[in-house]
């Protein structure tokens, strides 16, 4: 699985080349659609050392849409709310800035992702995003940690996948159904199609965005396991990320060889300490079904 070479499944599909991604991404205002300005101005503000519940309520406001999902989510019984929340003063207050960042940072994306999403690749990309942000936020429940902090990192941890679904919306998400493989070999595919892989494209978009260098070294390094970020968050969402495809919300379908040989799940958290990962593998079944539940009533927030 870590062989560059290109796939003969993806080569036999004969895909015309679009132009770099690159070159188009450097050129985002006109041919990249930018992540809703709340959003992105949500996410600045968190950036920073010290921030208000006031603030991030206006923030908020500035966007009708986004605050009315706010709103429903807070209202879900997911969030463990009792009563009738009605205002994002008290939703913020109630959730905290974390959580409330995630829930915009997961309603910026949707949007950002738009009509795109009724692609069955992209449908993947989304799921997998979702259940890598959930797998995270159970780890660090599990380990220790900001939990609404590592939701955030995971739903993030494949930003560049995203922006690539916006810059090239048939070759990219075609790509994606052609392929059968994953980690070092798509990487090697996209940059074959698009000239960048979707790491490279996170790293740039993340920088564009002025996230956190956290986020910066989680998309740029989320497939490296041996890489080493500033904290431990880096090697949580590469492990999610594994983990989110072994409970099956893969990007790419698995390969024969894979559904013959499934990968043991003590290889798929090596990159934690040891105890770390007892702790996890001890908790397993219930990690997999919080994740499960929890990626189907964020779905359910989107519905009707």
């Amino acid at each position: 699985m870590d062989s560059n070479e290109p796939s003969t499944t993806f080569a036999s599909h004969s895909l015309p080349s679009p132009p770099a991604a690159k070159s188009r991404l450097l050129r985002r205002n006109c041919e990249l659609p930018p992540i809703p300005t709340v959003a992105v101005n949500l996410l600045g503000l968190l950036g920073k050392e010290q921030v208000s519940l006031g603030e991030v309520a206006a923030t908020i406001a500035a966007d009708a849409t986004i605050a009315a999902e706010v709103l429903r989510a807070a209202n879900t019984a997911y969030y463990g709310v009792r009563g009738e929340v009605t205002s994002l003063q008290h939703a913020t207050t109630l959730l905290g800035i974390g959580r409330i960042r995630a829930l915009a940072a997961t309603i910026g994306l949707r949007r950002y992702l738009g009509q795109a999403l009724r692609l069955p690749a992209v449908q993947r990309c989304w799921r997998h995003n979702l259940a890598c942000a959930a797998t995270a936020e159970q780890i660090a429940l599990r380990l220790g940690g900001n939990a609404a902090d590592a939701y955030s990192a995971g739903l993030l941890h494949d930003i560049g996948r995203l922006a690539l679904i916006v810059a090239h919306p048939v070759q990219y998400p075609a790509l994606l159904d052609a392929a059968d493989v994953r980690g070092q070999q798509l990487l090697a595919l996209e940059r074959d199609l698009l000239g960048m892989d979707h790491c490279e494209a996170g790293h740039w978009f993340t920088q564009q965005l002025l996230l956190p260098q956290v986020f910066q070294d989680i998309a740029l390094h989320h497939h490296n396991p041996g890489a080493v970020g500033p904290t431990d968050m880096l090697a949580r969402v590469s492990v999610a990320c594994r983990l989110a495809e072994w409970m099956g919300f893969w990007v790419t379908p698995p390969s024969e060889q894979e559904m013959e040989t499934p990968v043991p799940i003590e290889s798929l958290v090596l990159p934690l300490p040891l105890t770390q990962r007892v702790t996890l593998l001890s908790e397993v079944d219930d990690l997999v079904a919080d994740v499960d539940e929890q990626v189907r009533s964020t779905e359910r927030m989107f519905q009707g």
